[in-house]
């Protein structure tokens, strides 16, 4: 299982030589500690284009790697900062995918299986739907179906998955479901509101869910694609 309520990996799921590796998109810059540790722990950082100047204004107060690397078509770049660059800076002019796939992509090819994107939500609320839609992407794409994907925000963490899937957890934890494939009936074990054989066939059906203790499962048929978002905090009962 791909724990959630860690912001780090255990050691044990860390193979060999795989480094730390967080995607820097150009929505929020988190302010929430667990993804701020991710970016600290960082051993190489990739910034979708603008989120570098972000990441730069961070690092001038804080310490970042100096592996760092800029991806995408450089349209929200001062020349001048490109220049800087060199080769760090991966310009990229397709413009049938955007900073953040290009981003994945590069991962991909570096064989880097496990990736936190921090960044990718706030601001417009297209780009933040498009990004997390973008999980279900991944999944289905042969250059990057085996890697394991996590967008952290400041409030929880979103990750996709195909079939079947159990998830770390803990009492409280608020549990949303996105089915991307709403015809297929999904069934859980370990929340509050438990599925059996249930169609999501609009967003908020699956949404508002609860952990009852430390894992949760979500089984599905083969074919079934969904998010799955949980928060960094329980729900405190009032």
């Amino acid at each position: 299982m791909y724990p959630a309520s860690s912001p780090s990996l255990p050691q044990a799921e860390r193979k060999g030589t795989e480094r730390r590796i967080v995607i820097l998109a150009d929505g929020d810059f988190p302010s929430h500690p667990l993804p701020l540790q991710l970016l600290a722990e960082a051993e190489t950082l990739i910034c979708c284009d603008g989120a570098y100047q972000k990441a730069q204004r961070y690092a001038s107060t804080h310490t970042l790697t100096d592996d760092v690397y800029v991806i995408g078509d450089g349209d929200s770049l001062p020349s001048a900062v490109r220049q800087q660059l060199g080769n760090r800076f991966l310009h990229v002019a397709d413009q049938v995918t955007n900073d953040l796939t290009k981003a994945v992509l590069h991962c991909a090819a570096q064989g880097w299986t496990r990736v936190d994107v921090l960044g990718a939500t706030g601001l417009r609320e297209d780009h933040t739907l498009g990004n997390i839609s973008l999980l279900g992407e991944y999944l289905l794409n042969p250059t990057t179906q085996h890697m394991h994907l996590r967008l952290v925000s400041d409030f929880g963490t979103l990750r996709a998955f195909r079939g079947q899937a159990s998830f770390d957890s803990f009492p409280r934890q608020q549990v949303s479901l996105f089915s991307l494939r709403p015809q297929c009936p999904l069934t859980s074990q370990g929340l509050e509101y438990p599925l059996d054989n249930f169609i999501l066939d609009n967003w908020w059906k699956g949404t508002l869910n609860a952990a009852l203790g430390q894992t949760f499962r979500v089984e599905g048929p083969d074919d079934a694609l969904v998010v799955v978002f949980q928060t960094h905090e329980p729900k405190i009962a009032v």
